[in-house]
């Protein structure tokens, strides 16, 4: 009896075989008679990538592939001329400058010492200010909550709050100052409240390297590309909650500096940006957000030049790129 169960699996076994070379052979023949039928090997196969372009965007998965090499050189071009256009004028300016562009849309960016580093100065009070929202977001402060300024936080080198010792001021209140008037004193009150581990994780969080607070205290240096991924962060909420990401782009948007980047575009047109001055550099740095019909992020930093010079060639670069973002979108 268990031979003939043996010999019933093993011709139900040959049957399949059979079966399924026959199919094969059908299918092969068919599609060898097609002419259009590509049987070299896919570029990418050997390293185990799939043709299946599900997880991308849909109008790119579709298309042939001479439709998709034409396109993506559009895409690659279209900011061509902007980019001669600027390194023109960072070519001819007093100092050394470094630009970065992305267009928020498209995700397509240009870069002029894009990767040069310069000592960002006050940029990072975003990043401070970050690491204390995402404190209130997980229950740890509250924007009510007051705060004693310390006499080691008082710093008159930039803004107007330099108070007595012991001045109390809400969290909220300390941010406002500390964005809008990028006040030194208010942001070094609320630096004080940021352990180790949370300003880690911010900077990481927020697409910047990982420094320790004692490094950033002794000065550090930065890119504007690496710069831009702190806006990119708040403009698409990867790091804080919608709330705060949105409270704090309205509050750069509603500063009292109006040189720079926002000199550069027509009155009306949102920019939400922080700027960045370290005197002994020669350093004037302007970042943000331009919400043009298709927004983009701009970063400009600068060393070897002075403040006015700074402010005129950023205002100068502010103008071209609106100017062209506006005429391609025409």
């Amino acid at each position: 009896m268990l031979v003939e169960r043996h010999k019933g699996w093993l011709l139900a076994v040959i049957a399949i075989f059979i079966l399924s070379a026959a199919v094969h052979g059908i299918i092969f023949a068919k599609s060898s008679q097609k002419k259009d039928v590509d049987l070299s090997p896919r570029p990418y196969s050997r390293f185990g990538l799939s043709d299946n372009f599900s997880l991308i965007d849909s109008s790119i998965a579709e298309l042939e592939i001479d439709e998709f090499l034409r396109q993506r050189e559009d895409y690659v071009g279209t900011y061509r001329p902007l980019r001669a256009s600027i390194e023109y004028i960072v070519a001819n300016a007093d100092g050394r400058f470094g630009v970065y562009f992305e267009d928020l849309t498209f995700h397509n960016w240009i870069g002029i010492n894009e990767r040069e580093l310069f000592t960002p100065a006050s940029l990072l009070k975003v990043t401070t200010v970050s690491s204390v929202l995402k404190m209130v977001e997980e229950g740890e402060l509250t924007l009510g909550s007051e705060i004693a300024i310390t006499q080691d936080d008082l710093n008159a080198r930039f803004g107007k709050l330099y108070m007595g010792e012991d001045t109390k001021m809400s969290i909220k209140q300390l941010i406002e100052v500390a964005i809008r008037q990028s006040d030194n004193t208010a942001i070094r009150a609320l630096y004080s409240l940021v352990p180790e581990e949370r300003w880690i994780e911010t900077r990481l969080a927020m697409g910047l390297p990982v420094v320790s607070i004692a490094q950033s205290e002794q000065g550090t240096t930065l890119t504007p590309k690496e710069f831009s991924n702190v806006f990119r962060s708040l403009y698409f909420s990867g790091y804080l909650r919608r709330q705060f990401s949105n409270w704090l782009l309205s509050l750069m948007a509603d500063t009292g500096f109006s040189e720079g980047i926002p000199a550069g575009v027509p009155e009306g047109i949102k920019v939400s940006h922080k700027i960045g001055v370290w005197v002994s550099e020669g350093s004037m740095h302007d970042c943000g957000i331009v919400y043009a019909h298709r927004p983009y992020i701009l970063c400009i930093m600068s060393k070897d030049t002075s403040i006015e010079e700074g402010n005129k060639m950023i205002e100068r670069i502010s103008h071209e790129v609106y100017q062209f973002v506006s005429e391609s979108g025409k």
